[in-house]
């Protein structure tokens, strides 16, 4: 998959749960990053759709190998790029 069609996928998502059952909502693509909120988050997270990207090319993506990728939102990116069909859920 390339870049332009990953962040297309990523754009259709609008609500997203994490592994562990946090809802974030309000999710969509602005420029070059995916933003959204999550119930019991202070701020908004905001994740660069390169670094994402490239997280998906490179590893066989956990929670936890995301973190280095996506600046600490490791928890919204998993929910999303699982909400969007780029990953199954094994771990």
């Amino acid at each position: 998959m390339n870049k332009a069609q990953f962040k297309h996928k990523i754009g259709k998502i609008q609500t997203a749960t994490s592994k562990k059952g946090k809802e974030y909502f309000n999710i969509k693509v602005e420029n070059d990053y995916c933003v959204g909120e999550g119930y019991n988050r202070k701020k908004p997270f905001k994740i660069k759709i390169d670094k994402l990207y490239e997280a998906y090319c490179k590893l066989n993506i956990t929670p936890t190998n995301l973190k280095c990728f996506v600046n600490g939102n490791q928890s919204p990116a998993y929910a999303i790029l699982k909400e969007a069909g780029l990953i199954c859920e094994e771990y």
